[in-house]
């Protein structure tokens, strides 16, 4: 079975997608010393939800994924986790630091105050929050025990590549031309020249060692060439890959659920 979520926004690089859905009242969200936040009270072990552009922390509690994600975990009896979504505007982009240590230095602290040091920590990032996921996965890796991304906004290009090599991009991926190079203006925007090797995903992955078990899922026709990317990146960090054939951008299935609930039976 597959689960669809449509676009919201085709905002430059980090692609929000739509939520449905009604919100859960079991949720408290807030706001913290600079970030808004939403928790869905579950057991010990802490899943933290990196929403995508467009989005907020209310994303989680009307997303139709996750209803499936918690159906699935009571049918195979095991708690579910408690979802955290953090966010910083419905923009935001993480980066080594002032913006990755706000997250890892105010933000978690602040609300694991309110529900108890985890057991384990869980990472989720989709699109926008996927990119931001390979910040505090490579950044942090001790932070966390089982990491997944959904449409990653990962690509072999520098914000600041040449004419030639983005037409190549683009070929070889079949990408949408005006959704690539609007990608590079927000990339440049986000990065300035000197930034991007410290914070380029696969740049990282490529000398990192001591990771937790890592999940990607994409799809193989992502009209951002995200696809390329999310592959490599799945490779360098020795993650499992799953390609979503003919997936667009922001396709999720239940592949999703399934690895989630291996990382529950290990626990």
């Amino acid at each position: 079975m597959k689960l669809r979520v449509l676009p919201l926004l085709l905002l430059l690089t980090f692609l929000g997608c739509r939520s449905a859905g009604q919100r859960n009242s079991n949720n408290r969200c807030g706001r913290g010393p600079g970030f808004d936040y939403c928790i869905q009270r579950g057991s010990d072990v802490v899943l933290y939800y990196l929403h995508g552009a467009g989005q907020n922390h209310h994303s989680w509690e009307k997303w139709s994924v996750a209803r499936e994600l918690e159906k699935d975990f009571g049918r195979s009896g095991f708690p579910v986790p408690t979802v955290v979504s953090i966010s910083f505007g419905q923009y935001w982009i993480l980066k080594k630091g002032t913006e990755l240590d706000r997250f890892t230095g105010i933000a978690m602290p602040y609300v694991e105050q309110r529900i108890g040091i985890p057991k384990k920590r869980w990472l989720w990032g989709l699109s926008m929050g996927g990119f931001n996921a390979t910040q505090l996965l490579l950044h942090h890796p001790r932070l966390w025990s089982t990491v997944v991304f959904s449409c990653p906004a990962i690509t072999p290009l520098s914000p600041y590549a040449g004419a030639e090599a983005i037409q190549e991009f683009i070929a070889r991926n079949e990408a949408d031309p005006g959704k690539v190079r609007w990608m590079l203006s927000f990339s440049r925007k986000a990065f300035k020249r000197r930034e991007w090797p410290e914070n380029d995903p696969l740049a990282l992955a490529a000398n990192s060692s001591g990771l937790p078990p890592v999940f990607v899922e994409c799809g193989d026709k992502d009209e951002y060439g995200f696809f390329e990317g999310a592959k490599r990146f799945a490779a360098s960090v020795g993650g499992k890959f799953h390609a979503i054939k003919n997936g667009e951008h922001c396709v999720v299935t239940r592949e999703i659920s399934k690895y989630f609930l291996k990382a529950a039976a290990e626990s």
